[in-house]
């Protein structure tokens, strides 16, 4: 064998066994996902959206209960103001409660900081709801009762869900799974 070939011969064994090393690298981590133990990590931003989300479709969901019980009358195919107005009442609350700053990771992990915050934006929606109910003209549509009740235990939903999300959120800071997390990129000299 003459050196060329032997040569030849290293380079494209070193060359198979970086393609190698290369392949096995890129299958044991998936990019796009930070894998830490058999969990993966979520970021800030997601998990207030997903906060948002939740909140809205349960504050939604007491009204629509509330109207199905209180309101024994209630035809909901006729009486579309019960279908509407805890939606419509959600959607304005997302509104308050981000102008507040309840949408922060920080925030989530003490509700005691955030409850004169959650009741102030809460009563801010009901209030809205019942100035527009007024200049509407529209008082005759709604039952006084059915407001009272969703305005309480629609606090109290939020409460409990803020209670609920809190022990998420702490549970997973302490594991290292509700983080930011960023990668520096170069780093020597500039060109």
């Amino acid at each position: 064998m003459t050196d060329t070939a032997h040569a030849n011969r290293n380079v494209s064994t070193r060359s198979i066994a970086r393609s190698a090393t290369l392949i096995e690298r890129s299958l044991s981590r998936p990019s796009g996902l930070q894998f830490t133990g058999a969990r993966t990590t979520i970021s800030p931003e997601l998990f207030s959206g997903l906060v948002r989300i939740a909140e809205v479709a349960t504050i939604s969901a007491t009204g629509f209960l509330i109207a199905s019980i209180y309101v024994a009358q209630a035809d909901f195919a006729k009486d579309w103001q019960y279908l509407t107005t805890p939606l419509l009442t959600a959607l304005a609350m997302l509104g308050i409660y981000q102008w507040l700053g309840l949408y922060t990771v920080p925030t989530y992990s003490s509700l005691a900081s955030q409850l004169v915050r959650l009741c102030l934006g809460w009563t801010a929606s009901i209030v809205t709801l019942v100035a527009g109910i007024f200049f509407l003209k529209a008082g005759d549509e709604f039952s006084r009762g059915w407001l009272a009740l969703w305005y309480v235990l629609g606090f109290a939903a939020i409460i409990v869900f803020r209670l609920y999300v809190q022990a998420i959120s702490r549970h997973a800071i302490a594991e290292g799974r509700l983080a930011r997390r960023a990668v520096i990129y170069g780093g020597g000299e500039a060109c």
